[in-house]
């Protein structure tokens, strides 16, 4: 028993090393369209398998993104919203002392974002939401958002209502991405599909 939970285990740890790997090629080879549809194509395979491999893209989101000193995941995140809602994303300095780090340009008005890269497990209190909040009231945006790799906790989730802010969780983040790279695919010159 305990040699076959060893062989899950090293096999989940392979999957998820091969996913890390095919989302650190993913970036790096993102002008090479032949590589990109390949890589794109294997990656909504993959999502679409089931619940278990959106929570293992996740991990591999985390486990990319956890080591990053700057604003890499900010970057992955603003790509993400221009694919798939439009507009155009910029990405604050590091140093922002409002806790904004997204400002996100979308035909109905500007959203002000914080993003979160947390263990999928790890739970975000309401502390963000406020940030993000204050800001809108500040600056004048006419909406925000949270998105994160981990989960809310159900006092943010009830904080968040009726404030014109979007609670956006790991598993919600995987589907966006998904979409978006679908979308990416829709835009690509010269490729078949």
């Amino acid at each position: 028993m305990k040699t076959h939970l060893k062989g899950v285990v090293i096999m989940l740890y392979i999957l998820l090393l091969a996913i890390t790997v095919t989302l650190f090629v993913l970036f790096k080879a993102y002008k090479d369209r032949k590589q990109f549809e390949s890589i794109s194509s294997m990656i909504m395979d993959l999502v679409h398998v089931n619940d278990d491999m959106h929570h293992t893209l996740l991990l591999g989101i985390y486990h990319r993104f956890q080591k990053e000193e700057g604003v890499e995941f900010h970057r992955f995140v603003g790509n993400i919203l221009e694919d798939f809602h439009g507009g155009k994303t910029s990405v604050t300095s590091e140093d922002d002392e409002y806790g904004i780090d997204l400002v996100h340009q979308r035909n109905n008005g500007t959203y002000f974002g914080k993003v979160l890269c947390l263990s999928p497990e790890e739970k975000v209190d309401m502390d963000p939401i406020v940030f993000v909040h204050s800001n809108m009231v500040k600056f004048g945006a006419d909406y925000g958002f949270v998105m994160t790799t981990g989960q809310f906790t159900s006092n943010a989730k009830k904080y968040a209502e009726g404030l014109n802010i979007e609670l956006i969780e790991g598993d919600e983040l995987v589907r966006l991405w998904a979409e978006s790279l679908e979308k990416q695919k829709e835009y690509i010159p010269g490729v078949a599909y």
